[in-house]
């Protein structure tokens, strides 16, 4: 039997909104709100790696009232408005779906579910496509059937679950996806403020749709008498509000979508160097590297740049020395790690630069631990990334180190964006030494790191942050 092709389609709104409430607020330099952006792709490249679709599309809302507002004027009436800098973001959302070749649908007057059930039924059961539905709404569910399935965010950005019919009935304790319609308007909907039959719950909704079926069956066994006395007085006389809360739950599926052939869908590789530029522009560091190597660039800078920068003909030339042979008066340290050993032990080398020579010391042990202790004591300032982490991983009591001052790039990267959460080494190189190579070495580390610290004190110097790095932030590293 000849496999089905997948066609993802991707709730737009209902992705937006988990993506802002899943990640921390992150802000570029320039001061552009970019969480829901950055949850957006991540669930593109997720989706993407996952599925391997054969076609996608994106369902969207579109400002203003659809025809259950007009059903029903308290329709989502509840909501809030959420900030600007949400759905300032969507332009950005658009742009990546453009690299993607991932067309976005939507139609006035209706919702995104009823596009999404139009993408639904028209491809499903008509073609040889498997429909899979990507979205955080559980009114999706109605939708399933043996050609449509829903892939349900239930933890943040991280965590889904695949609904076909039998899971639906385990969710719903044995009522089938086409039964949800007539529970949801039985039972109500809080997060769509639709009230449902006053005084009937999901528990009673369930027991009354199971033993008839659905709302026609419900009020046709009522008018009979055979319907028990609890449920019997709560549905006398509310036939009418049944059928209009039915109306609002149940999801449109033949919306007139002008323009859109299924061909438009057809999944392609990106276009590398735009999604490159995207994500640089966004100040998307993982994915960005992602694709830099799929790119065939190993590097931190564009290619124009690498292209025209010179030769470095000092590139590891930096004399070598012994431990005790270093200048004091500026010292940088870097330590690699490696895999635990039988003792706990996970140092693989730590450098020392002075300014003109390294000092490398590989698998050290206790001995030369404290060493190392003795010299960073004596140093008048000492630099590294994330000095607080190294000194616990050379296991030097902090108590030790009143006398040095410090400067620490990790910190001051995070005082110039705060709103970002990649403060690594290598996205630190990238952000601030333009035409910078990543070096491999444990020395060429220290040495890049040295550069690094130069370039924060200007930025910081610029935004009149160095005397808050100075006096207040780098002498509480120790404590």
């Amino acid at each position: 039997m000849k496999s089905k092709k997948t066609f993802l389609v991707l709730d737009g709104n209902a992705l937006l909104h988990r993506a802002w409430h899943a990640i921390p607020p992150l802000t570029t330099k320039d001061g552009r709100v970019v969480n829901a952006v950055y949850g957006f792709a991540m669930v593109v490249e997720n989706m993407l790696k996952q599925f391997k679709p054969d076609y996608m599309a994106v369902a969207w809302d579109l400002p203003g009232k659809t025809f259950r507002h007009e059903a029903f004027a308290l329709y989502k009436a509840q909501r809030e408005k959420k900030a600007d800098e949400l759905y300032a973001q969507i332009e950005w959302i658009q742009d990546l779906l453009d690299v993607y070749g991932i067309p976005s649908f939507s139609s006035p007057g209706f919702e995104a579910d009823d596009v999404i059930g139009t993408l639904a039924k028209k491809y499903g059961p008509k073609s040889d496509l498997k429909v899979m539905i990507i979205t955080g709404d559980m009114d999706a569910l109605q939708l399933v059937d043996d050609n449509v399935e829903v892939v349900a965010f239930v933890k943040g950005l991280s965590e889904t679950k695949t609904y076909d019919q039998k899971a639906v009935k385990e969710r719903y304790d044995g009522i089938s996806p086409n039964q949800l319609v007539d529970l949801k308007a039985i039972m109500g909907d809080s997060s769509d403020n639709i009230p449902g039959i006053e005084g009937i719950g999901q528990k009673g909704a369930q027991e009354l749709i199971k033993n008839f079926g659905s709302i026609k069956g419900i009020f046709a066994a009522l008018k009979k008498g055979k319907i028990e006395n609890r449920y019997a007085k709560k549905l006398e006389g509310q036939e009418k509000v049944a059928k209009q809360m039915q109306k609002l739950t149940q999801i449109v599926e033949n919306v007139k979508l002008k323009g859109f052939k299924i061909a438009d869908a057809k999944m392609n590789e990106p276009n590398v160097e735009k999604l490159i530029k995207l994500y640089r522009d966004l100040e998307f560091r993982r994915l960005l590297q992602k694709y830099q190597d799929k790119n065939g660039s190993h590097s931190v800078v564009d290619n124009e740049k690498e292209k025209n920068k010179k030769p470095n003909k000092s590139r590891g030339k930096t004399k070598t020395i012994a431990l005790g042979e270093l200048e004091l008066e500026e010292l940088v340290i870097y330590v690699e790690h490696g895999q635990q050993d039988l003792f706990g032990g996970s140092l693989k080398s730590i450098a020392l630069f002075d300014g003109r020579r390294s000092a490398v010391i590989e698998n050290p042990n206790q001995a030369k631990l404290v060493e190392i202790a003795g010299v960073l004591m004596h140093a008048k300032l000492l630099v590294g990334h994330d000095l607080k982490e190294i000194f616990h991983s050379i296991q030097l009591p902090t108590s030790n180190l009143q006398h040095p001052t410090f400067f620490d790039t990790k910190v001051a990267a995070y005082l110039l964006a705060a709103g970002s959460r990649e403060f690594g080494l290598d996205e630190c190189v990238y952000d601030y030494l333009s035409g910078a190579e990543f070096p491999e070495s444990t020395a060429g580390r220290c040495e890049i790191i040295s550069k690094l610290k130069g370039a924060l004190e200007r930025e910081l110097q610029a935004v009149d942050m160095l005397k808050l790095a100075r006096e207040v932030e780098f002498p509480l590293i120790p404590i």
